[in-house]
């Protein structure tokens, strides 16, 4: 994740698909609540693809996330990485959280949810493609987090 944070090609993915979302918003005046938003604006525009199942495929494949933005899709887990990416991008704290949503079939569903240290020092923000606004890691019990 770090290595692809630095890369120039992955950040200017990043805020070149965040342009449309910031509403005139420089990248100096962006506080929590606009990057948040234009963040989660950004993930929602992507199309959902599922993963490929069956014994002819290796299992779960994360995406860069210069490429889910390339081609405008990907799944939960491909959709998280270019939150934290964009959140990494703009200076905050990620973190990539995943929760069961059906144990007996041994589905989880993958969120991320980022932290800008500049607004509300320790407030963390969860944004999940399939919810219509930014959440509270509150609101998704018995998820599992790892800092990014």
């Amino acid at each position: 994740m770090q290595r692809a944070i630095k890369r120039p090609e992955t950040r200017i993915a990043v805020i070149e698909a965040l342009r449309p979302y910031r509403r005139g918003v420089g990248h100096s005046d962006m506080n929590g609540a606009t990057l948040a938003s234009s963040i989660h604006q950004l993930v929602r525009g992507i199309t959902f693809y599922r993963e490929p199942a069956g014994p002819e495929y290796a299992g779960e494949v994360v995406q860069s996330p210069t490429l889910t933005l390339a081609i405008n899709g990907g799944d939960c887990d491909d959709l998280a990485v270019v939150v934290a990416t964009a959140a990494a991008v703009f200076g905050c704290e990620a973190a990539i959280g995943w929760y069961d949503i059906d144990p007996q079939a041994k589905q989880a569903h993958i969120v991320a949810a980022i932290r800008p240290g500049w607004y509300r020092p320790g407030e963390w923000v969860v944004i999940d493609a399939q919810q219509k606004e930014p959440t509270h890691p509150s609101s998704i019990g018995g998820a599992s987090w790892l800092r990014v």
